[in-house]
């Protein structure tokens, strides 16, 4: 059996566990306020939770994303096709309803105001390394409370106490690699020992200590502590070679960080093959 727990399924099965209340007031199917509903949430797709183009322009998507337009746009498709009948309309719904999901998710920034590592994973599905890059996501969020506290919620919206207890004595001292587990472990305790692992000592005690990836600080830092500062001194001293050596190193920090920043990100978003799949 392969390892197949994506992690935007995970996002959505909140949605589909919400499919199955009861409805209030329901419209006929030919109903004016249904037709034009789902001639606009197409729209509203492509406007609001345009997954296609987040891989280049995820700053922009989710600033759309966020606004009010867009929030109370994606709430009243999710009211209005709530309320009106037929199974493509049902599946607009929820694909509306699931994006969105992913979104609040996809969109979340640590304290850096830096994208949480999510969705930072490359062509995972063609390439074989769906393991390694979920290896990624869980390690890196410990360096965040916010991303890590995201991730934890997204795996305990459909979590049963009682397995997430059974796993309290657990000793965490290494980073977490799926591949630790057996194939019968993937299917039925993976994510209640992601949810430890995250709280565990060992993931906690990173959050702070690691600046976002794409930082030019923390890659100035990381060469020389405090450039401004001996940038001064140089000055004041007069220092001609120590002036000329600061700045050849600041160079050479702008230069990493330029590249580190223009570096560009490939996203593995099962939901969109998910969504795609049921329209």
């Amino acid at each position: 059996m392969k390892f197949t727990i994506p992690f935007s399924a995970l996002i959505a099965a909140a949605t589909v566990l919400g499919n199955v209340l009861p409805r209030e007031e329901k419209y006929d199917e030919f109903d004016e306020r249904c037709v034009k509903a789902k001639e606009e949430c197409y729209f509203v797709i492509e406007k609001c939770l345009n997954i296609v183009v987040l891989k280049d322009s995820r700053q922009q998507v989710c600033d759309s994303f966020k606004t009010d337009k867009c929030q109370k746009d994606v709430e009243y498709c999710i009211t209005t096709l709530d309320k009106c009948p037929g199974d493509r309309t049902a599946r607009l719904r929820w694909g509306i309803e699931s994006y969105s999901n992913s979104f609040k998710v996809i969109c979340t920034k640590d304290e850096n105001n830096q994208f949480c590592p999510f969705f930072d994973i490359s062509e995972t599905r063609d390439n074989g390394k769906k393991e390694e890059s979920y290896d990624k996501m869980v390690n890196e969020a410990c360096k965040s409370k916010i991303c890590s506290d995201t991730l934890y919620n997204v795996f305990g919206k459909n979590s049963h106490p009682q397995k997430l207890e059974a796993l309290k004595d657990k000793v965490v001292n290494k980073d977490f690699t799926v591949n630790d587990f057996s194939e019968e472990e993937k299917v039925t305790s993976l994510e209640y020992y992601v949810m430890h692992f995250l709280k565990s000592d060992y993931c906690t005690s990173q959050q702070g200590k690691t600046g976002a990836a794409n930082s030019s600080n923390t890659a100035n830092a990381a060469n020389t502590a405090n450039t401004a500062n001996t940038a001064n001194t140089v000055n004041t001293t007069n220092t001609t070679n120590t002036a000329n050596a600061a700045n050849s190193t600041a160079t050479e920090n702008k230069q990493s960080s330029d590249a580190t920043t223009t570096m560009k990100l490939s996203i593995y978003s099962t939901i969109l093959a998910i969504i795609f799949a049921l329209l």
